[in-house]
């Protein structure tokens, strides 16, 4: 099918002419992505406060803002702009010279940001992807655990995406979702340690990674440890790792029939 590439060519323009936004259309454009922004900070006041009061306000979190001022930049500019030449020609005409400098400069900075960060990442990965978590030598020695060794760890989620086994958290230190402090830590480590003691023959292991720090939320290693019936098994260069001791487990069953706790 033959194409008259200058007729095509015509009412791409003539499509994109139409699209060309009027000073009152800017504004209202402007308005939108400005509101956009507000209900976004909006969202964010709500999330704080019903569902995770410990939120952190780093980049990743305010990131959507970024397209979003961009945006808001560039029309209000060009609305201003529109409004400026018709008072100032000169003034305008120097002003759009001064925007165009600091946006070129700004893009080109991005860019050689984005390729230096782009690099990096391709050379030593990103979050669990990371070069630190596939050589973490205390990754593989969960690998090593038996099978039906329950673990218990700071960072469960990463045994779970990155081998694939079961892990349980240990004990939060702080709730989330209100951000207060949890008042049923020191139950909740007792529970896991009388569950340790009154399964004999199961095997129990506390990971404890180095590689990733949430001792704002989980109970520290110290506590933990100090709470159940483990002792250090292996040191290693990023963690430690933690197995059931029978001494300390015969110990806790004896007081534990001592007070009436157990059989």
């Amino acid at each position: 099918m033959h194409i008259n590439r200058p007729r095509l060519i015509g009412a791409v323009g003539v499509w994109f002419r139409g699209l060309s936004f009027t000073a009152r259309a800017r504004d209202r454009f402007t308005t939108w992505v400005a509101g956009c922004a507000l209900g976004y900070i909006g969202f964010l006041i709500v999330s704080y406060t019903v569902a995770d009061a410990a939120m952190p306000f780093n980049y990743r979190i305010l990131l959507p803002m970024l397209p979003l001022a961009a945006v808001a930049l560039i029309a209000g500019s060009s609305s201003m702009l529109a409004r400026l030449a018709r008072s100032w020609p000169m003034t305008a005409q120097r002003t759009r010279a001064a925007l165009t400098l600091v946006v070129t400069l700004g893009v080109l900075l991005h860019a050689f940001s984005t390729g230096q960060f782009a690099r990096a990442a391709n050379a030593e990965g990103l979050g669990y992807a990371a070069r630190t978590w596939r050589d973490s030598a205390t990754l593989r020695s969960v690998g090593e655990l038996p099978p039906d060794c329950t673990i218990y760890s700071n960072a469960p989620d990463a045994i779970r995406i990155l081998l694939g086994r079961d892990a349980r958290a240990v004990p939060k230190q702080r709730l989330r979702r209100r951000n207060s402090l949890n008042t049923q830590r020191h139950q909740d480590l007792r529970r896991i340690a009388d569950e340790m003691t009154l399964t004999p023959g199961k095997d129990w292991a506390v990971i404890w990674f180095d590689l990733i720090d949430r001792n704002d939320l989980l109970m520290d290693e110290a506590t933990v440890v100090r709470g159940l019936p483990v002792f250090l098994d292996r040191t290693l260069s990023d963690g430690r790792v933690y197995r059931v001791s029978e001494i300390k487990r015969e110990k806790r069953r004896i007081a534990l029939q001592e007070v009436g706790e157990a059989p």
